[in-house]
């Protein structure tokens, strides 16, 4: 049975409307909250299931030149639910936020996927595209749901005290809601060590276990990389913490907000 997003779409428009001053300042105008990227009926019956985890979604998913909402299914009329501040959701319009953002990526495939997680995924036979594999991870963002039009690193550190705040929680709501049984993240370099260690692992009472063979994708030559493996558990059921952070960046990722 999918699990019931409609109490965090609740939450995440709540938030929307009841964001700070310095919040609203910050954020990319023409663009929504993304809860999620990924179809999630693909990865509902994955084995395993994979979270991917990054930090706020990128400024390039709404700054297409003449269109902010081109990557986004009914992306003009989210925008509009989002900002009509006396609206209450209807059943109907949660689901059509949620069409959208499980269609991403049968609608996008871009740059910054393929080289911060996707090559490691495919490793493990897993695809965030539904037309290259039947095993679809989610992808999701630690930090914040909102687009901010500064990199993650670059924004003062009250304002993403701020940001991380006005969500809540959120992302471990997610989580629970999800219940997957891999955490693939890029969280665990050194301006991220209050991310991956204060809160990722000290959530899941996850312990380093070893260092972890993965193999890495390429059209060319693929290769072995070796990553961080960590166990934890949460609801009585085990949780692989994966530091992939060294794989990715021999990939040549960017080094703070997805650059797409």
């Amino acid at each position: 049975m999918p699990p019931n997003l409609y109490p965090l779409i609740d939450q995440i428009v709540q938030n929307y409307h009841s964001r700070s001053e310095a919040i609203g300042t910050a954020i990319v105008h023409d663009s929504f909250p993304v809860l999620f990227f990924g179809n999630l009926d693909g990865y509902l019956s994955s084995h395993p299931r994979i979270l991917t985890v990054a930090r706020n979604p990128s400024v390039k998913e709404f700054s297409e030149s003449g269109n902010n909402f081109r990557r986004w299914e009914n992306g003009q009329e989210i925008y509009q639910l989002f900002n009509s501040v006396n609206r209450i959701w209807s059943t109907e319009d949660k689901d059509m936020y949620i069409d959208s953002l499980c269609n991403y990526f049968s609608l996008n495939y871009n740059e910054w996927f393929t080289r911060c997680f996707n090559h490691l995924l495919q490793g493990m036979r897993q695809d965030y595209r539904p037309s290259e594999s039947d095993q679809n991870p989610i992808h999701t963002d630690f930090c914040s749901t909102l687009t901010t039009t500064e990199k993650w690193s670059e924004l003062p550190h009250s304002l993403r005290k701020d940001l991380r705040n006005n969500e809540r929680g959120l992302w471990f709501k997610l989580e629970k809601k999800l219940n997957p049984d891999i955490l693939l993240t890029a969280l665990s370099r050194e301006e991220d060590s209050d991310l991956f260690e204060d809160s990722l692992v000290a959530h899941f009472r996850a312990k380093r276990e070893k260092k972890f063979p993965l193999r890495v994708f390429h059209p060319v030559r693929s290769r072995t990389h070796y990553v961080e493996l960590w166990k934890g558990s949460s609801r009585n059921k085990v949780k692989w913490l994966i530091d992939a952070k060294q794989a990715i960046f021999d990939r040549g990722a960017s080094g703070n907000q997805k650059s797409k």
